[in-house]
């Protein structure tokens, strides 16, 4: 009876691979492109030069980063390449950095007790909200400070930043 009920199934299947197959797709692929031969020698000395200690890690909006990005542009350019995105090597990307609080936690309530979670140990929260512009003052100076608190100077132990919002 097994063997029986899935004949029909599998030449439904069929039927539908068949009919799929003879379909032309929407647009006519382009003509095939022969890839040039990669160069063994050259991958190795460009993984090399990126991997070591002179491109610092090539983070994003460093120095590194700049210089990465040029011996990248070089390498391209002595391959015989042209830029692609309308005569520019490079398509700007806007960028967002978010640091979640330490101190952050969840509680949940309305059951018969409340329920807490401690960010790292309980849970791990992000956001997509992003905030263009934030400035953290010294309130008694109206100086401008750096976003990250570790920067601040050590000796400002009374310092309380005040956040203003989007400029």
């Amino acid at each position: 009876m097994r063997a029986t009920a899935s004949l029909p199934l599998l030449a439904l299947i069929f039927a539908g691979a068949a009919s799929a197959q003879s379909e032309q797709p929407a647009m006519p692929l382009p003509p095939a492109v022969k890839a040039p031969a990669i160069n063994v020698n050259t991958l190795k000395t460009v993984t090399r030069t990126l991997s070591s200690d002179a491109y610092e890690g090539r983070a994003p909006t460093t120095p590194a980063e700049t210089k990465t990005v040029a011996y990248i542009i070089d390498q391209m350019k002595r391959a015989g390449l042209k830029p692609g995105n309308k005569g520019s090597w490079t398509q700007d990307v806007p960028l967002v950095e978010i640091t979640s609080s330490p101190d952050m936690a969840l509680t949940v309530s309305g059951g018969k007790e409340p329920l807490s979670f401690a960010y790292k140990t309980d849970l791990v929260a992000g956001t997509y909200q992003v905030v263009p512009h934030s400035e953290i003052k010294d309130i008694r100076t109206g100086e401008q400070l750096p976003a990250d608190p570790d920067r601040w100077e050590p000796d400002a132990t009374d310092l309380r930043p005040s956040v203003s919002g989007p400029a």
